[in-house]
């Protein structure tokens, strides 16, 4: 692998890490508290298979993350590259 598909891989997890964290955010607001209940309850055809595409969504972005499989892009991919290449990792000494 060299350095600029290194750091492509690592782009694309920060991408993924950053979906993963917004739809989180997304599922949060959507959850029912006392100010938005009679929204969601009225819309709730809705609003319940958004909450629950959301919650998926993001167990499906966390688990491109941990895929042990190496044609993928993946966390323990780029460590284990890291670790026989030290030089492909930014700021590594």
């Amino acid at each position: 692998m060299t350095r600029d598909e290194f750091k492509s891989h690592l782009e694309e997890l920060q991408r993924i890490l950053s979906s993963i964290s917004e739809y989180y955010k997304i599922w949060l607001q959507l959850q029912p508290i006392e100010r938005r209940i009679e929204i969601l309850n009225r819309f709730n055809g809705f609003f319940v298979p958004v909450r629950q595409a959301l919650f998926e969504m993001m167990f499906i972005h966390a688990a491109k993350i941990f895929e042990h499989n190496s044609e993928t892009i993946s966390l323990w991919r780029l460590v284990d590259t890291g670790k026989q290449d030290p030089s492909l990792v930014p700021y590594a000494k």
